[in-house]
């Protein structure tokens, strides 16, 4: 079974991805691939065109791969159109310290949790009566796994290809999906009834310098399109709600 990272990274912060591979080039399990995906033009507001890629990436052993520009869903979705099935895709930030048990933590927890998503933080509704994104409870660094609503990539994420087919890629019939793929994601395992589990955190430390740069989050938080997209999967995150441990 192939076991592979894959992210993305926009043109303002590739200039300060060295300490992130550098981390997760130092894994105590080694993937048989890791994979930086660029768009060579992104559609996101105020990102330039990317013409040059660093040195420190091309001489690292990392694979860089063109690609269209997905937002954030970036590190996952062309991954599914080019894997097997059977293949294991953990996604990563580009603003985060990976520890060195981080991959092999997770590819563990698959082989307990072979029918579900993996990750080290999430999101819970509080109210399935009343789902809203700022009505979620931010979840991470339980003592054990623990079943949860929404699934943060901004730690890692841990996903079969066989989970997925062409629907998560219905971005432009529903546009607001290309901004917050965690939603995005996570209802359509919902919709699939497929778990998510949150596990003890290894000790992620995210670097701030890179995080506060250009940050997706900032206009995140507190956008219309976040409640648009858990209306647009409502029902599918109530049959498939977190209350039900396992």
């Amino acid at each position: 079974m192939r076991r592979i990272v894959s992210l993305t990274t926009i043109a303002t912060r590739i200039a300060m991805l060295e300490p992130t591979l550098t981390s997760l080039l130092r894994q105590s399990v080694a993937p048989d691939e890791i994979i930086l995906w660029l768009p060579r033009n992104y559609r996101r507001v105020g990102q330039k065109p990317l013409t040059e890629v660093p040195g420190f990436i091309l001489e690292s052993g990392i694979s860089v791969r063109w690609c269209e520009d997905l937002g954030p869903f970036t590190s996952l979705g062309p991954n599914l159109r080019r894997e097997d099935s059977d293949t294991i895709i953990v996604t990563a930030d580009d603003d985060v310290l990976y520890p060195e048990g981080w991959f092999e933590g997770l590819v563990a927890a698959s082989e307990r949790f072979p029918d579900s998503a993996l990750g080290y933080r999430g999101r819970i509704f509080k109210d399935y009566d009343d789902m809203r994104y700022l009505h979620t409870h931010l979840f991470y660094g339980s003592e054990v796994p623990r079943k949860i609503d929404v699934i943060s990539g901004t730690w890692g994420a841990l996903y079969k290809a066989r989970f997925f087919d062409d629907t998560i890629f219905d971005l432009d019939s529903f546009p607001d999906s290309y901004h917050n793929d965690d939603l995005w994601i996570s209802g359509y395992l919902a919709r699939k009834r497929i778990p998510i589990h949150v596990l003890p955190d290894p000790g992620i430390e995210p670097i701030m310098e890179i995080a506060l740069h250009d940050s997706l989050w900032s206009t995140n938080q507190h956008a219309p399109y976040n409640d648009a997209i858990i209306a647009h999967y409502a029902e599918a995150f109530r049959g498939h709600r977190s209350c039900a441990d396992s």
